[in-house]
């Protein structure tokens, strides 16, 4: 029996670095490598530090042109990293994630 691939793709819980900048994750840098990783078979977890929603950046917002796109790879609610299917993966994909994001989430 082959052995599934799994990869854990880790992004932000983060919307908002402060008030006036709203933040999030990159659409494109999550869903092109979502979508490939899909199609080449591999069973992805999606993870973030508290789990639950991950925002979108407003600035990536996915336009008309990529309509289809953003129907497909529309990050799922993410499991909370360290959890069960979060270690079970064979490779991490992080998403670039604004630092300040990571650590207005952990403290």
């Amino acid at each position: 029996m082959a052995r599934l691939k799994r990869i854990l793709m880790v992004v932000t819980n983060s919307g908002h670095l402060d008030a006036q900048h709203p933040t999030g994750v990159w659409f494109e840098e999550f869903a092109i490598p979502y979508q490939e990783f899909r199609a080449n078979g591999f069973e992805v977890t999606v993870a973030s530090p508290q789990g639950g929603p991950a925002p979108i950046d407003p600035r990536s917002e996915p336009g008309p042109e990529q309509a289809r796109e953003a129907t497909e790879a529309r990050i799922p609610s993410s499991s909370p990293a360290g959890t069960a299917p979060c270690l079970t993966s064979q490779a991490t994909f992080p998403c670039k994630i604004p630092c300040a994001a990571l650590w207005s989430k952990a403290n």
